[in-house]
């Protein structure tokens, strides 16, 4: 401040003093002095907040004039967020000229180090944008509507070979106006959205694909037939399902191992996607159940072709860790519209189509007929009772003779399994231990039938019953992780049986591949002290390898030998040559089925050790076994 505005204000001052001295002054002989100080502070305070509030009024007169005068601040800092931002940002005028990009945008183009300011931005060359983004470009600034959408990059790494990665973005296009409501400049903003559609893919694949074979799982398979369903009825054409089913194939899971079972699942897969068209589709709908879905159908023969090429495909010999292995397969067809007009139904039709080809034999398909569909529901209903047969006390033990052919003892009993349900009566065994293996039921079933039978026999040894073997059938998925070893421990020290009293029945399906596991688990069954049996020989994989590699005691022919021993001369020599094989391998041996004496004498002679069937008796509840064995002993003692 100059000198001679100094002396101005201070004069200003001392006036403004005096005035206020000369108003209050007859007042009182203090107001004045004292008007006169306050006075001249206040003149002083004005005096310094005077050049503040003059450039604020100068700044507010020049803001009016130009609202770009002020802002250079502001501008700056918005500047450096959006070049410091994730966002690509790029601002252009409609004549495709950019006025400004970021660095994120010049380095997504592949011009790191280039400024594009000033730059055509063009579909091709080094200022290029990918060709969908450059038409929503080109509808912004034509219609003035802002787009939003998807876009596709190709980004270099910048090396020497500029190895390349597709980038998914979302962008904004934004039209500016100007003064006459033209669009002028359009705002592009792209975000990288890569990470967040790649979790995304993720997702989606793994919840509807199956991670092993690669194929749509059961989720996506019932939308693709929704969809297939919907075409076939605005086209008024036809659509099938082929369901197939492998057979026996948790035998060869449990017998070669898990890693096994997969491989041959994965080769399955492949083999079916062959098996149809680019416009069907192949789906893995369950653990060894795949889904045809066959679309636009001119051909009521078509369906079955394929049916018939995929079983012919999945008999083929699979080759598993140095092993030939063969397997069938059934399938099931259903159609629209002839079966149903929706996804479950036909689904479900297949299914029961499926369950009427199994009953035909290994290899065999079945189209659906409506007698299926009960059939079906009665499985399902099967399936449900049986889940509460333990807990409801409906399961209930026979045991059937097995008799000493050289001197006519009783010394052992077959366990077999009853069950009666206020709802389904005296269900089949056949039929409900096959839905209780499909279905996992046959783990506690078979704990609770191990339990049992061991307490029955010890309750006979108590009441003075002469002591015999109890044999009770092993599912090979009580085999798995070696849950049967755990289970007759525990049920062996609860009963107090000794284990020399109890002999384990398995089928030879258990046995295929020679999976270590399976042999760990024989071993340790056998130190516990039981004896081990193998059923049914002759109607599975029958080996020779099997008797002399694994610890059996005893081998079973399977009835159907027996039964046509008196009729067939090849039935009759096959059976003596089963009885002479077991022999010279140290084993006994056991004919199911004797119904007829002739068949006992035969068997006899040829050194046969025992024998079981209706020749002594059918199987009885324990009460009446326990009986009848009495009364048998007493006439072999008389």
């Amino acid at each position: 401040m100059s000198a001679r505005a100094i002396i101005v204000q201070l004069c200003c001052s001392i006036a403004f003093a005096a005035v206020a001295w000369v108003v209050f002054a007859p007042a009182n002989a203090y107001a004045g002095p004292i008007a006169a100080i306050g006075a001249l502070l206040v003149s002083q305070v004005a005096i310094l907040l005077y050049p503040a509030l003059e450039k604020h009024w100068a700044l507010e007169k020049s803001i009016a004039h130009d609202p770009h005068i002020g802002l250079d601040i502001d501008w700056q800092k918005l500047l450096l967020a959006v070049e410091q931002g994730a966002n690509a940002v790029m601002f252009l005028q409609a004549n495709w000229r950019i006025d400004y990009a970021n660095s994120n945008f010049a380095e997504l183009l592949g011009n790191r180090n280039q400024i594009l300011n000033g730059r055509i931005l063009n579909s091709a060359g080094d200022v290029a944008i990918p060709e969908s983004l450059r038409l929503a470009l080109q509808d912004v600034i034509n219609s003035g509507r802002e787009w939003q959408g998807e876009v596709d990059f190709v980004k270099h790494d910048g090396s020497a070979g500029q190895r390349k990665k597709e980038l998914a973005f979302a962008a904004t296009l934004t039209p500016v106006r100007d003064e006459d409501h033209m669009v002028s400049h359009v705002l592009l903003q792209c975000e990288d959205i890569s990470e967040r559609k790649s979790f995304a893919d993720r997702l989606f694949i793994q919840t509807n694909y199956d991670s092993l074979t690669g194929l749509p799982n059961r989720r996506l398979a019932r939308k693709m037939l929704d969809k297939a369903l919907a075409d076939a009825r605005h086209w008024h054409s036809k659509l099938s399902l082929v369901i197939i089913d492998l057979d026996r194939f948790k035998y060869i899971n449990d017998s070669l191992g898990l890693a096994q079972g997969d491989t041959m699942l994965v080769e399955t897969a492949n083999r079916l996607r062959l098996c149809v068209r680019e416009d069907d589709f192949v789906s893995h709908i369950g653990a060894d159940t795949f889904l045809i879905g066959l679309s636009s159908e001119k051909s009521n023969q078509r369906p079955e072709r394929i049916a018939e090429k995929a079983l012919s495909e999945i008999s083929r010999p699979y080759y598993l860790n140095g092993n030939e292995i063969s397997i069938t397969a059934c399938a099931g067809l259903s159609q629209y519209p002839a079966d149903s007009d929706n996804t479950e139904l036909l689904m479900r039709n297949a299914e029961a189509a499926l369950h009427a080809a199994k009953k035909l034999g290994a290899g065999n398909f079945s189209w659906y007929a409506e007698h299926m569909r009960r059939r079906n529901t009665h499985r399902l209903e099967t399936e449900a009772q049986l889940r509460r047969a333990i807990e409801n006390n409906e399961l209930t033990l026979y045991f059937q003779p097995v008799v000493s052919l050289a001197d006519e003892k009783l010394v052992a009993s077959e366990v077999l399994l009853r069950w009666s349900n206020p709802e389904l009566g005296n269900p089949n065994p056949e039929s409900f231990i096959t839905i209780a293996e499909d279905t996992g039921l046959i783990i506690p079933i078979g704990d609770w039938v191990l339990e049992t039978a061991c307490r029955q026999a010890a309750d006979w040894q108590a009441q003075g019953l002469p002591p015999m073997r109890i044999a009770i059938n092993i599912s090979s998925r009580q085999f798995v992780e070696g849950h049967v070893v755990h289970t007759l421990k525990r049920v062996l020290e609860k009963t107090r049986l000794d284990a020399c009293w109890v002999e384990l029945e398995i089928t030879e399906g258990l046995l295929l591949g020679d999976v270590p596991q399976v042999r760990d688990t024989l071993k340790q069954l056998k130190e516990l002290g039981v004896r081990l049996s193998l059923d049914d020989f002759g109607t599975g994989y029958s080996s020779l390898s099997y008797l002399k590699r694994y610890p059996f005691d005893t081998l079973k022919i399977d009835r159907s030998f027996v039964r046509d021993m008196s009729d067939a001369n090849d039935s009759r020599e096959l059976a003596l040559a089963i009885v002479a094989m077991a022999h010279s391998l140290g084993l006994e041996v056991v004919a199911e089925g004797v119904e007829k004496e002739e068949q006992k004498q035969l068997l006899a002679e040829k050194g046969c050790d025992m024998a079981q069937g209706f020749l002594y008796n059918s199987a009885m509840p324990a009460q009446r076994f326990a009986h009848w064995a009495r009364e048998f002993n007493s006439r072999q003692d008389a």
